[in-house]
Parts: C-alpha cells; sequence; structure tokens
C-alpha cells in the first residue's frame, strides 16, 4: 500500500549511518523502481545504471538479461548513488567480496530493527501492480520483467481491484 511504501522510505532515511541510509534507499529503488529480484539487484553494479535527462534503467545481466526502466518515483535515488561512482562497484553494498542471496537479510538484521516487511519478493510485486494499474502493455511487462508468458502474471490477479459487473442487456 502507500502507507507501506511511505513508512518503508522513512526507515530508509532513518537508518544510522549515510552509507546505511543509501544502500537502504538503493534496495528500495531497485526493489520498487525496477521490480528486480533478490539475486538480480544484487548484480547491480554502478555501470549497469543508464541515466539520461529523461530517465533512468538497469540492465540486468544475471539469468533473465534485459534492460529495465526505472519507475520515476524512484530514479532520484539511483541518480545520486551512481555520480561520480567507479562503475565496477557494486551499487548496493559496495565493497562486499561477491553476491550471497542472504546478503539482503545480512543488512536488514545489522541495522535498526523494524516490524516493516523489506523483502524484494514484496517489493517485484509491488512493481509489477503498478505497470499493471498503469497499462504496460503485457508483452513490454514481460520483457522488462524478464517473464516467459502470462501466466506468470496470474498471481497478481489477487492483488487487483475487482471488475464491476457489466450491466445486462435486456
Amino acid at each position: 500500500s502507500d502507507a507501506e511504501i511511505a513508512a518503508l522510505r522513512s526507515w530508509a532515511n532513518h537508518q544510522g549511518s549515510p552509507q546505511r541510509r543509501r544502500d537502504a534507499s538503493i534496495l528500495l529503488a531497485l526493489g520498487f523502481g525496477a521490480g528486480l529480484a533478490t539475486r538480480e539487484l544484487l548484480s547491480v553494479r554502478c555501470g549497469d545504471i543508464h541515466v539520461t535527462s529523461e530517465a533512468i534503467s538497469v540492465m540486468v545481466w544475471d539469468g533473465r538479461p534485459r534492460t529495465v526502466p526505472v519507475l520515476a518515483a524512484w530514479e532520484g535515488h539511483l541518480r545520486e548513488a551512481v555520480a561520480d561512482r567507479d562503475a565496477d562497484r557494486w551499487l548496493f553494498r559496495p565493497g562486499r567480496q561477491g553476491v550471497r542471496s542472504a546478503q539482503v537479510t545480512d543488512f536488514l538484521h545489522r541495522g535498526q530493527t523494524t516490524e516493516l516487511d523489506v523483502r524484494p519478493v514484496r517489493m517485484r510485486t509491488t512493481w509489477l501492480l503498478e505497470h499493471v494499474r498503469g497499462g504496460t502493455p503485457p508483452r513490454d511487462l514481460l520483457r522488462i520483467a524478464g517473464l516467459e508468458n502470462l501466466a506468470a502474471l496470474d498471481r497478481l490477479t489477487a492483488f487487483l481491484p475487482a471488475r464491476a459487473a457489466t450491466p445486462r442487456r435486456r
């Protein structure tokens, strides 16, 4: 919900150090703004972010290679993060030695504890829903999400509002 996203933004802004605030913001931007799965967001390097005056996109190389446009509301976090950075540095938690799926969990457990549900899979679902509600053509959504078929979107129907019944003709 919008309230949960606002709470997560607040959580990111109130981390204990500038580096943790940056990493928390990057985590949210790659999850909510680009819909990346955990392993994908851990694999993004600064050089994988393509910035133009009009938009930002993320090059995903791991698993399902593709270019993902970032939702406008999340662009600012990525613009700041890649400015004057070495292209080979990891975007989230720079300085680590590699990619391990537990790195997001480690980040969350080492910071301020929260009752918020900070999981990339939920962020990805929210990102997918944003595109469905916004009218992104299904084939385009499959391409940028790295999905193979429309059946992969079936689980989203539980989160969409019910359609109003169409009046019957007499």
